[in-house]
């Protein structure tokens, strides 16, 4: 039996998907950050219009 002279295809979508990892991650990355950026400017806002304590303002941007 001769060898086929192409890898498999289970290495090769390996292989490939692990190059869509990283622009994946960064992404993820930049919209959390873009999230966190918004929340941040946004707290004193936040704040005012609840009338809330900078206590509760912690634990609304905590998550």
């Amino acid at each position: 039996m001769k060898a086929s002279p192409f890898p498999s295809t289970g290495r090769l979508a390996a292989r490939d998907g692990g190059r869509l990892v990283l622009p994946v991650v960064l992404c993820a990355t930049f919209v959390q950050l873009l999230n966190v950026t918004v929340a941040q400017i946004a707290a004193p806002a936040i704040q005012a219009d609840l009338g809330a304590g900078s206590g509760a303002v912690q634990l609304i941007l905590a998550g």
